[in-house]
């Protein structure tokens, strides 16, 4: 790839596909941490996501136990992980990226003592934690309301409650902001 050509840009899928291409190697796109083992290294992408490939059959059969066995709910209609199988996700904008930055900043002025707790994890790719400090830089939050926002950083992806330490860290950081509300 020839990042010149590509005004220092860097596509996802590209670099997911580049960083251990030499290892024939593919990292995860929600968690950078999990490896997938590529058969050709001559393909522009990852031939899969190898961290969804880590968490799909997992979460796909505890949830499937879990509303069956503990709430008794019975149906044969198959369960998808990530929206996968049910079609385009309707952001109620216009497609493409979606979000919800004017929706926060409306919501933290009613009524203004709201807090909010944003957590990121070191290797997620879907939603890099330094884009959120650049996101909140360029919404000119008065003073007052930013100081109402947390941000939280994990040694994990975008799921992390698969790891373990960063699990009990937003455990820990969840109950301290709920205290805090309760505290005003």
């Amino acid at each position: 790839m020839d990042i010149e050509a590509n005004h220092l840009r860097i596509g996802m899928s590209h670099f997911c596909k580049e960083l251990l291409k030499r290892e024939r190697r593919s990292i995860g796109r929600f968690d950078a941490r999990y490896q997938g083992i590529e058969s050709s290294a001559a393909s522009a992408a990852p031939s899969f996501d190898p961290s969804l490939a880590g968490v799909r059959a997992p979460y796909t059969s505890t949830f499937n136990h879990d509303i069956r066995a503990a709430l008794g709910y019975k149906s044969d209609v198959p369960y998808y992980i990530l929206g996968e199988a049910v079609g385009r996700w309707d952001w109620q904008r216009d497609m493409g990226y979606p979000t919800t930055t004017d929706d926060l900043r409306d919501a933290m002025t009613k009524p203004p003592h709201m807090k909010v707790l944003i957590a990121s994890g070191y290797y997620d790719l879907a939603t890099p934690y330094r884009a959120v400090e650049h996101t909140l830089a360029g919404l000119g939050f008065d003073p007052i309301l930013r100081k109402s926002i947390t941000i939280e950083r994990y040694e994990a992806g975008h799921m992390m409650y698969v790891h373990g330490p960063s699990l009990h860290k937003l455990k820990r950081d969840g109950a301290a902001l709920i205290a805090e509300t309760q505290g005003r």
